[in-house]
């Protein structure tokens, strides 16, 4: 597998070459992450419609708190946290959970953060609804189309994080994996690994 997934990594990062101008806002936001705390950790939470098509077992939002916690409980973690989501309920129970040790933020909080106006990089929809573009679809697929910037800038943050959970059902957390050009399960942490693995 460790053959396979380098040169999948490889020729993924090749690829990965987002325009110049979202090159330079995705610097923005990297150093907004990495502000005060030297840097960042990032939580994708797939559920939607991967739970009631059943491709990926219903994992708790608490258990991505929990392994959070675990990761921190042995070694000094930033406070700083991006969060991908496709339900508001996961966002506002995270932000619950962790108000206290870290500072849970979304794309829309990070733009704001960094000088952006966010409705350039999010559609109204997924501002009003916190519904991350992966998990907000329609039938014919434009909505992907039209807002591939949210996704490529979300997808970048998520590989350049120091550490990231999710569940590798998830064809996101698999594509982060392949961009960071590492699997190893020190900095991806999957929920649902061995049942699902990276390729």
């Amino acid at each position: 597998m460790e053959r396979t997934f380098t040169m999948k990594s490889e020729m993924t990062r090749a690829l990965w070459n987002p325009v110049p101008n979202l090159k330079e806002v995705l610097l923005k936001l990297y150093s907004v992450l990495r502000n005060q705390s030297g840097g960042y950790i990032a939580i994708h939470i797939r559920r939607g419609d991967k739970i009631t098509r059943r491709e990926m077992g219903d994992i708790a939002v608490g258990d991505y708190w929990k392994k959070l916690r675990e990761i921190c409980a042995s070694q000094s973690c930033p406070s700083n946290v991006f969060l991908m989501y496709d339900e508001q309920a996961s966002y506002d129970t995270m932000r619950e959970l962790s108000s206290v040790h870290f500072q849970m933020l979304d794309l829309r909080l990070i733009l704001q953060q960094a000088g952006e106006t966010a409705s350039n990089y999010v559609s109204e929809e997924l501002e009003n609804t916190g519904t991350s573009a992966t998990g907000a679809r329609n039938r014919d697929g434009t909505f992907m189309r039209e807002h591939s910037k949210e996704l490529v800038l979300s997808i970048s943050l998520l590989a350049m994080s120091d550490h990231l959970i999710c569940t590798f059902s998830s064809n996101v957390c698999r594509l982060a994996a392949v961009l960071r050009g590492n699997h190893s399960d020190h900095f991806v942490h999957s929920l649902d690994y061995p049942k699902w693995n990276p390729l």
